[in-house]
């Protein structure tokens, strides 16, 4: 008889004091997570001048693949892929280096987990590192913003622990079509476009991390949620304690301008979080068409450092408290 583990989704839920009146369902069946299995080999990578090679023939492997921490950077680093049942442990104090030059594929992403399932990414301590300023100078190279250091897409059951990404040309993370995902710890710098793009989602929950210094392109926010289509799901997403500071745009961004009354429902917390020093310092919530219905975005407990921004915000906040050089607001309720 197969056990099934709590889903991300229903931990989300319980986390807020909400109780589901029916069972989950979601477009990849019942949404239950997977049973691992634990495999007795790890593959260790060695290092080499150009890493890519060795790093990827150990993913293909699946299993457990470790990158350990060898006193020097892992430069010279190509896209990497990792597939489905892949555990990656990188020891703290590896740095995997982006190789210099741009791919003619504008959308080249660093890290890629994409049509996978089960997979992991254990890092405290390491970074995933970027050319940021190579990949967006006008003169040399055509224009792009999704040169992002991770991209997630159309996987399941995701979990990535401690990993830095800094100064990719385009989102630190781009979340899209993803089904139980779990960050934590995560750090997001000095990305061109956004630290955290979330596209579409079901059951992801971000805890402890941190999005810094986004800035050059439009919105240069540390978290947009931004559906791109009318039919995307934005299903139990909560964000915990985490911080957006000294980003060239909002910290806190959702945008639902493509949503309208007959899109899914939209579930989105921010819990105990905080935005520091960004440009706009309140969160910006709008939709064009209002949200759909019964839905809801609920920034809770929360503290943002500047003048409360007034216009078209659609979210409830409850427990909140604004902080600006002249005075203190705080809500008690929406």
């Amino acid at each position: 008889m197969k056990h099934h583990r709590i889903t991300g989704l229903l931990i989300a839920l319980a986390l807020l004091g909400c109780q589901p009146t029916a069972p989950v369902q979601a477009r990849k069946g019942e949404l239950t997570s997977k049973p691992r299995s634990e495999p007795t080999t790890a593959h260790v990578v060695k290092w080499a001048e150009d890493c890519t090679a060795n790093i990827q023939a150990a993913l293909d492997m699946g299993g457990t693949v470790v990158i350990p921490y060898v006193g020097k950077v892992w430069a010279n680093v190509d896209r990497l892929f990792l597939p489905s049942d892949t555990n990656l442990k990188i020891e703290a104090g590896v740095v995997l280096e982006a190789r210099r030059g741009v791919s003619p594929d504008l959308g080249a992403a660093f890290l890629n987990i994409i049509d996978a399932e089960n997979v992991t990414i254990q890092a405290d301590g390491a970074t995933a590192r970027g050319w940021r300023m190579e990949l967006t100078n006008a003169d040399k190279v055509p224009h792009s913003e999704w040169r992002h250091g991770a991209r997630v897409m159309r996987s399941s059951h995701v979990r990535i622990y401690g990993l830095t990404i800094e100064n990719f040309g385009g989102d630190g993370f781009y979340i899209n079509d993803v089904i139980d995902l779990q960050m934590t710890r995560v750090t997001c710098a000095d990305n061109y476009r956004n630290g955290l793009t979330i596209i579409s989602g079901q059951a992801i929950l971000v805890t402890d991390c941190e999005f810094l210094a986004t800035r050059g392109h439009h919105p240069q926010a540390g978290v947009d949620i931004e559906p791109n289509n009318a039919t995307d799901e934005l299903f139990g997403i909560v964000f915990r304690r985490c911080l957006a500071e000294g980003n060239n745009g909002a910290g806190f961004l959702a945008h639902f301008d493509q949503l309208n009354s007959t899109s899914p429902r939209v579930m989105v917390y921010f819990l105990d979080c905080t935005s520091r020093d960004n440009r706009t310092a309140t969160p910006i919530v709008v939709a064009l068409h209002g949200l759909p219905p019964k839905s809801k975005v609920e920034f809770r407990g929360c503290t943002f450092w500047g003048e409360r921004w007034i216009g078209q915000d659609i979210a409830e906040y409850s427990d909140c408290k604004w902080i600006s050089s002249t005075q203190t607001v705080e809500t008690s309720d929406g």
